[in-house]
């Protein structure tokens, strides 16, 4: 029970980090935004265009595609070691048929 609530807790701090630098990703640039402009940007209510276009169409779309590209990295990396059984960061995959694994792996 401990091992699960121990992996739910840092599933929910991996989240909570992953927003964090998302959002932090909206702020740091060569233009400086406050953070109150950052929100009312992203809830529509912004009244000036540039700081507007710049949010939405360099920042925003720049720190949701980090987001889903680091995800999918990770995730094809989990789908790798799934689909071969095979853990590939062990001293084994020096040895033993190892090329062969990795042919598959350059092959997918």
């Amino acid at each position: 029970m401990e091992n699960k609530a121990y992996r739910f807790g840092m599933l929910l701090f991996l989240f909570f980090l992953t927003g964090v630098l998302v959002a932090v990703s909206l702020y740091i640039g060569s233009v400086r935004i406050s953070w109150k402009e950052i929100g009312s940007v992203l809830s529509g209510n912004s009244q000036d265009i540039v700081y507007r276009d710049i949010v939405m169409e360099i920042r925003f779309p720049r720190a949701v595609a980090a987001a889903l590209l680091g995800g999918s990295l990770a995730l094809s990396g989990y789908l790798l070691q799934t689909f071969f059984h095979k853990a590939l960061l062990l001293w084994g995959f020096l040895r033993e048929q190892s090329w062969q694994w990795l042919w598959c792996s350059f092959c997918l």
